[in-house]
């Protein structure tokens, strides 16, 4: 059962419970489970500034290269050819495009492959009620776990039970709400988080309301800093 707890000042009463989570319904993401949380990384990528691309045309190492980097401009430099326009498309359709360019005036038939060879670092965002909200650098694999240790944690006013993650998979955006207690304890899963991703953690009406009253009582504290 639920601690309740009354506080009474004067010209103040305020009744500390279980304040009603906020409905999903009005946002354009499909709810989904945690434990079924659908993953984008195995969406076709495309191509970014920052990217690092693997060009090899087959019998011409002088136009075959370990690493060209995509520029802020979305281009790469190509022998030949020139700037190409390459961001946001796949490594299939720039191979198209260089064979393309290529067969045109230099080479009969040219067999080109792209790879993408290092993906920029992507951008995971965490706001709400954490002590350091903001956009941050992840490579490899970061656990919901992990992004609250990036924004140094949820704040004392936190509601725990409402960390909501929305993640855009294709065309769709979902959404699933987690309760780090229970990712913590190993009973809801602690999901590897992707670029893209926005987590957002709730904000606690109870605690934040019974915060003011101590912090505008101070003799008050001791009484209570067990409730927050």
């Amino acid at each position: 059962m639920k601690t309740m707890l009354r506080l009474a000042l004067p010209g103040m009463a305020i009744l500390a419970g279980c304040a009603p989570t906020p409905s999903l319904d009005s946002t354009r993401a499909r709810l989904a489970s945690p434990s079924a949380f659908p993953s984008a990384q195995h969406a076709i990528y495309r191509v970014g500034p920052a990217d690092i691309l693997q060009v090899n045309v087959f019998g011409e190492p002088g136009l075959s290269f370990e690493a060209i980097t995509v520029d802020a401009a979305g281009t790469i430099p190509f022998p030949l050819i020139g700037n190409l326009a390459v961001s946001g498309l796949t490594g299939e359709e720039i191979s198209r495009l260089i064979a393309g360019r290529l067969g045109q005036r230099y080479i009969v038939d040219p067999q080109v492959t792209v790879f993408i060879a290092r993906s920029a670092a992507q951008r995971l965002t965490v706001e709400g009620d954490v002590v350091k909200p903001g956009v941050f650098d992840i490579q490899g694999d970061t656990s919901l776990i992990q992004a609250m240790a990036m924004a140094q944690g949820p704040t004392r006013t936190a509601k725990l039970n409402e960390i909501i993650v929305f993640r855009e998979v294709g065309e769709e955006l979902y959404v699933a709400r987690f309760d780090l207690a229970k990712v913590r304890k190993g009973i809801e899963p602690n999901i590897p988080l992707e670029g893209g991703d926005i987590v957002v953690v709730g904000y606690s009406q109870v605690k934040g309301a019974l915060r003011d009253v101590l912090q505008a009582s101070p003799m008050l504290t001791a009484l209570f800093v067990r409730a927050l």
